[in-house]
């Protein structure tokens, strides 16, 4: 026979993770673009966008 107490303990417990990790997902972006990215990914990124030039820097526009 099937116990419902403990499968509603673990219904409970899933949607206590569920919410810490939609928590942290919400409030730590930048740990979790680490983690999917991996650490050479994000330095990656992150030089090329400190190296990244408009179009418009190559004709004199200044607008």
């Amino acid at each position: 026979m099937i116990d419902l107490g403990k499968i509603a303990d673990f219904g409970l417990k899933l949607t206590e993770f569920e919410a810490i990790f939609d928590r942290a997902a919400k409030l730590h972006a930048a740990l979790v673009f680490l983690l999917t990215t991996g650490f050479r990914g994000a330095v990656a990124f992150f030089v090329r966008l400190s190296h990244f030039e408009s179009p418009k820097a190559f004709t004199g526009v200044s607008r």
